[in-house]
């Protein structure tokens, strides 16, 4: 099936994002650099031990709609495994004493949810890190962004490069590939990958139907049961 839809999607010719390095740059510069560009969606800024990198990357169609969709995903398996879910979107997430920031496309708290639900700033020196990011590389491959996230402790990040769907998960001191989402409890890098690429052929409603149903089938396999108790996982 799944080599079947990908014979059939028309490779894309994609352009590339302009980037450019500076450095030694304080926290500062960082700080009031993020303020100035607050509303210029196509501009990024990841810093790292005084090195600044700002990307101009295109506004592109695929890259909104495959985040768009997982974003959808995420909301399904919420409201399937009864999750409350507070969703920062591209938040900035940044620590001074850690000399360090970056932009995801997505972030969540899960587990977490209750300790964010009231506050206006997302301090992360008060606050655990997000329970979940999500990178969506069409063109800026974000890679690079995993010894970030793993210096702030983002305990799970998912990354979808227009064909591969990487779940990593923080084990020790190093992201590792898995199969299961330890956030949610499922086999996500299968369907999720199919589900978005089927998305170029039918509607979003049936995409996120067939989600729906899927998540439900999961469930009700567990224990060979119709009904799950989903446990919360202390991350």
């Amino acid at each position: 099936m799944q080599s079947a839809l990908a014979e059939q999607q028309t490779p894309l010719e994609l352009p590339e994002p302009q980037s450019t390095v500076l450095s030694p740059i304080s926290w500062q510069t960082y700080e009031s650099l993020l303020k100035d560009l607050e509303e210029e969606d196509q501009v990024q800024l990841t810093y790292d031990q005084e090195r600044l990198e700002i990307i101009m990357s295109p506004l592109l169609l695929p890259h909104e709609r495959y985040s768009t969709l997982i974003h959808d995903f995420i909301r399904i398996l919420g409201d399937e495994l009864a999750l409350d879910i507070c969703s920062l979107g591209s938040t900035t997430l940044r620590r001074q004493d850690l000399q360090c920031g970056l932009e995801p496309d997505k972030s969540y708290y899960i587990q977490h949810e209750n300790q964010v639900r009231d506050q206006q700033i997302l301090d992360l020196t008060q606050l655990p890190p997000p329970d979940l990011v999500v990178e969506v590389d069409m063109t800026n491959p974000s890679l690079k962004k995993l010894p970030i996230y793993l210096v702030l402790g983002v305990p799970e990040l998912w990354r979808y490069d227009g064909e591969m769907f990487d779940i990593y998960q923080k084990i020790d001191n190093d992201y590792v590939k898995c199969e299961v989402s330890l956030v949610f409890n499922l086999p996500l890098c299968t369907i999720i990958p199919e589900l978005l690429k089927k998305s170029f052929r039918i509607s979003e409603r049936i995409v996120l139907s067939e989600f729906r149903q899927w998540v439900r089938k999961q469930i009700g396999s567990v224990n060979g049961t119709d009904k799950v108790t989903y446990k919360n996982i202390d991350l």
